[in-house]
């Protein structure tokens, strides 16, 4: 926040220090939506609508769940409201763009879900940004055409191939580089710069390294004599205090706690993966470095029923401030698997003494090809969802993670 606010009529932030609303955590939309909220009160205080249609704000909550979700924010309070209502919305939309996408995205058959939005449109409309331009995107979603919005949904569905692809290359080189340069292990934080990576993808590929490395990482595209980054943290590090740390050797810095940009000289990277490095060492014991799962609730088998998946789907919308419940079970069984596509495995799963006649159907994606051959799971992480296919319903495990027996 600049130190006094900008030359302007008003200035509408949630986030200033002088603002009571108690709104903080609503996403760019959600300001945007309260502030059409008081612009059609104050129209009717004074009397504007008096012979006009007063419009039903309630048909623009699919919008708002979309930016609301996509963005990130914390699913709480007012957010958590307005993701609700919205995901009703978008599910029996008539909105010609969200049509279109939902079709482009294969996920007409179901009721979208706040993961559909984060892993699903959400990609796709940021893509155009990515990879193009982001008026794409503004147009799928304002058109009034199904044609038009048909056309412009997969060209945001090809751009987010181009994307992925470009991930893929990027995750490649970095594969590579770790190889070559095994070392770099060692250190606490992963800095990598390089030609040619497209800047529009490095964040989410930063994202990845962290699940990968655990630790903190920057990835640098560079062109030219400088470079522009994206920076992603793990719990326990202030990330943007250890990048603060570093300012002589950026140029620019912004971001928070667990995320950043920056922006660098190429001459000044040596300095600046030395000084990231010791600054990250400084505030940071060996025990933060160990990955941790923390668990909601132990769950037997013959405790799981379609009440309870029922009771679980009432505390949705999920996302950040209201994570999925997390369980956890022992000595489980795999009764057979299947691989579906190249990493995803398809399970029949029991637990000897806890349900050991009730075999519940499992799904681990992105699973390690290595691990077809485990039979048995001493521990298991999962979460318990509907899986609904064909307007049908069964109860279905989604496996996070496993301790062999």
């Amino acid at each position: 926040m600049p130190a006094a606010p900008p030359a302007a009529v008003a200035v509408v932030n949630p986030k200033r220090r002088d603002c009571p609303s108690g709104l903080e955590h609503l996403a760019g939309v959600g300001v945007a939506f309260c502030l059409v909220i008081a612009l059609r009160k104050h129209l009717r205080d004074n009397r504007f609508w008096e012979g006009r249609t007063e419009p039903n704000l309630r048909s623009l909550c699919d919008l708002v769940a979309l930016g609301t979700i996509a963005d990130m924010v914390p699913l709480l309070a007012d957010n958590r409201i307005l993701a609700k209502a919205g995901l009703a919305l978008i599910s029996s939309t008539r909105r010609p763009g969200l049509v279109a996408l939902i079709e482009a995205c294969g996920i007409s058959n179901r009721p979208a879900e706040a993961e559909d939005v984060a892993f699903r449109l959400g990609p796709r409309l940021n893509a155009a940004g990515r990879l193009d331009h982001a008026g794409l995107s503004v147009e799928l979603l304002t058109t009034d055409r199904m044609d038009t919005a048909r056309e412009l949904a997969q060209t945001l569905n090809t751009l987010n191939a181009s994307r992925q692809e470009l991930e893929k290359g990027i995750l490649a080189d970095i594969d590579a580089i770790v190889r070559r340069r095994p070392e770099m292990l060692e250190r606490r934080t992963l800095v990598l710069a390089q030609p040619g990576w497209h800047e529009g993808v490095i964040g989410v590929v930063a994202s990845r390294m962290v699940e990968r490395y655990y630790r903190p990482v920057v990835l640098i595209a560079l062109k030219g004599d400088e470079g522009r980054g994206s920076a992603r943290g793990i719990p326990g590090i202030d990330l943007y205090a250890c990048l603060a740390a570093c300012a002589a050797h950026l140029e620019d810095l912004g971001g928070h706690v667990q995320a950043a940009g920056l922006r660098v000289k190429t001459d000044r990277l040596p300095a600046f993966q030395l000084a990231f490095e010791e600054a990250v060492r400084s505030v940071s014991g060996p025990d933060v470095f160990i990955p941790t799962i923390v668990i909601d609730a132990v769950l037997n088998f013959e405790e799981i029923s379609e009440n309870l998946v029922d009771q679980l789907e009432s505390l949705m919308p999920y996302g950040s401030g209201n994570p999925e419940p997390l369980f956890m079970a022992q000595d489980v069984t795999v009764a057979s698997s299947a691989w579906v596509g190249n990493n995803h495995r398809r399970m029949t799963l029991h637990q000897p003494g806890r349900g050991a006649g009730v075999p519940l159907r499992a799904i681990q994606f992105n699973a390690d090809p290595g691990s077809a051959t485990q039979t048995r799971f001493a521990r298991m992480a999962f979460k318990l969802r509907w899986n609904r296919w064909n307007g049908k319903r069964t109860v279905q495990l989604v496996v996070e993670n496993v301790a062999s027996a």
